[in-house]
């Protein structure tokens, strides 16, 4: 009874279609945050009140780099806050998810809010995301030299140098069902392969799954 209840303007097959906006609301409707909108923006406030530990480990970042990266956020995308969700509430939304690789249903039970909000959010942050991507990850000019390497007679061996390449495991959470893939002598693990410039900027990433 109560299922049926849930839904407020269910119609029988039998009956012929009718306009479900014209039928009365006789039922019991579904609140997915009681507390409402300040509720939600309490609970994400409460997670800039944790230590820079426990911060960066749910985050993957410290208090002060993601205020950074908030701050490019807001001085060079579109986005912005709103009356009922703020740009620090939306951002932790998302890192969160990536962090976790999360059902948007576990976020939104974790951050009050409804499940179609968390889809917005993240469908907004990856559109701008690749203008983080192209703001902070540039590859190399052809043409580019660096005084320090050629001009140093001990280096001559790296004229033309524009990079160096390695590889990394940084720990990652992974779903069940893919946990095996990820099992290596260090635990669970994603190898990440990175190019960067003699002046530390970071040129090029991508990750792999593949066992070594």
């Amino acid at each position: 009874m109560l299922d049926d209840l849930l839904y407020e303007d269910k119609v029988p097959s039998s009956q012929p279609t009718v306009n479900r906006r014209k039928i009365p609301f006789v039922g019991v409707k579904r609140i997915v945050n009681p507390g409402g909108y300040r509720t939600a923006l309490e609970a994400a406030q409460c997670f800039l009140e944790y230590n820079d530990l426990a911060f960066s480990q749910i985050f993957r970042m410290n208090k002060a780099t993601f205020h950074e990266l908030e701050g490019w956020f807001a001085c060079n995308t579109r986005l912005s806050g709103t009356r009922y969700q703020s740009l620090t509430q939306k951002l932790l939304i998302f890192l969160y998810t990536l962090a976790f690789n999360e059902p948007q249903r576990n976020t939104a039970a974790r951050f009050k809010v409804a499940q179609s909000s968390v889809s917005a959010v993240i469908q907004d942050y990856l559109s701008v995301s690749i203008k983080l991507a192209k703001a902070f990850i540039t590859m190399p000019n052809d043409r580019e030299l660096f005084p320090k390497i050629e001009l140093n007679p001990k280096l001559t061996q790296f004229n033309g140098y524009i990079g160096a390449i390695d590889s990394t495991h940084i720990p990652i959470f992974t779903p069940a069902n893919q946990r095996e893939r990820f099992i290596r002598r260090k635990g669970h693990t994603q190898n990440v392969f990175t190019a960067i410039s003699p002046a530390g900027r970071i040129q090029f990433v991508t990750g792999g799954a593949t066992r070594r």
